[in-house]
């Protein structure tokens, strides 16, 4: 990786949703700055999460607490404006093909994790661990019942 690849991460993370989703992509941040990457996280505006990743020393742009679709539109000009290459999206909830529309005029590659909605096919780059643990523990459930 170059030294001039700039990361975005967008996540969510506070008392409602939990933490794990922030706490994963510090751990993917801290590795691709060993790799001399630049990363910047986006998450909501007056989120906890705002304080943690701060703390934690990254760079951190707000996003407003609007509807998705309001979030998707201001995140793709930040992304555009920061020439970001990759943004690797980790939310507590699935995103629409509309988002992924939204995102993709910023001209990011995108990256889905842990999404099992319509919109993880419409993506550059998916990683589902969800997705392997339902069909681990479906082919669990059909070798059970035998």
């Amino acid at each position: 990786m170059s030294s001039a690849q700039h990361v975005g991460i967008w996540v969510q993370g506070d008392e409602q949703v939990g933490f794990g989703h922030l706490v994963r992509m510090q751990v993917l941040a801290r590795a691709l700055e060993r790799s001399r990457a630049r990363v910047s996280f986006f998450t909501t505006r007056g989120s906890l999460a705002v304080r943690v990743l701060r703390r934690a020393g990254f760079g951190v742009r707000t996003i407003p607490r609007g509807t998705r679709s309001q979030q998707a539109r201001a995140l793709a000009v930040f992304v555009r404006q920061a020439r970001i290459a990759p943004l690797a999206i980790d939310l507590p909830t699935a995103l629409s093909l509309a988002i992924v529309r939204t995102l993709r005029s910023s001209d990011a590659a995108l990256i889905l994790i842990d999404d099992l909605g319509s919109a993880r096919r419409a993506v550059d780059l998916t990683l589902n661990a969800i997705d392997h643990q339902v069909h681990t523990l479906q082919e669990r459930a059909q070798i059970t019942e035998r």
